[in-house]
C-alpha cells in the first residue's frame, strides 16, 4: 500500500487541498484533524543535573547480550 500525503484546510464545512490529487481510479480518504498548539517554551539543560541520581552500573554493562551472541 503506498500513501499519498497533501496538506488541506477545513473550513465551513469543506476540506480546501493545498494540490489536486492526480489519481485515475477511486481511493480511500482519511481526514485526520490536526489543531496546532502553541509548544512549551524549552527549559535550558544543565549539565550535570542528573549526577548521583543512577547509583549502580554493573561492570558488565557494555558486554554483549547473551541472547544477541548469534
Amino acid at each position: 500500500m503506498t500513501r499519498t500525503t497533501i496538506e488541506g484546510v477545513y473550513e465551513n464545512g469543506a476540506v480546501k487541498l493545498s494540490e489536486m490529487p492526480t489519481f485515475e481510479k477511486p481511493m480511500k480518504v482519511y481526514v485526520v484533524f490536526m489543531e496546532e498548539i502553541e509548544s512549551l517554551p524549552k527549559k535550558e539543560r544543565k549539565p550535570g543535573a542528573m549526577k548521583g541520581i543512577i547509583k549502580y552500573i554493573a561492570p558488565d554493562f557494555d558486554e554483549p547480550l547473551e541472547e544477541l551472541k548469534d
